[in-house]
């Protein structure tokens, strides 16, 4: 009855900010991640903070690879935070305490709005604070 939310939290390796190269990801090259993450959420979330135009699709999304230069060696310096948040939702609530499974609850806080840990982390390479490289490198465990 008092729990409002549940909050993932995992880090993946932040870009340097003063050298990287940017491209367009192709089809190929985000088709396994498809299995982790709903594109479509992650891109209507984008438009919502306002980081891309409204008119934007996701094949014109600029990402990010990691280029060493002087002020790092890896082409990374540092870390950002993944969430993934939970709200129990009076929905959420009442699935909870019926005894549904854990992959019924998350569906149904997907469908109410809520974004994945991978979802976020393409997110955050979408916005070009890490990258695509990272992204699998968090599905792969």
């Amino acid at each position: 009855a008092t729990l409002r939310g549940v909050i993932g939290v995992q880090t993946v390796n932040k870009l340097c900010p003063n050298d990287r190269e940017e491209y367009l990801l192709s089809r190929a090259e985000g088709a396994p991640l498809e299995n982790y993450a709903n594109f479509g959420r992650v891109l209507a979330a984008l438009k919502e903070e306002r980081l891309v135009e409204d008119d934007t699709q996701w094949k014109e999304l600029l990402f990010a690879r990691a280029i060493s230069c002087s002020q790092c060696e890896s082409g990374y310096k540092g870390v950002v935070g993944l969430q993934e948040v939970l709200p129990i939702t009076g929905t959420l609530k009442e699935m909870i305490v019926k005894g549904a499974s854990a992959a019924d609850i998350e569906e149904k806080a997907r469908e109410e709005g809520m974004l994945t840990i991978v979802e976020d982390a393409l997110y955050k390479a979408a916005a070009k604070q890490t990258s695509i490289e990272e992204v699998f490198r968090l599905v792969q465990g």
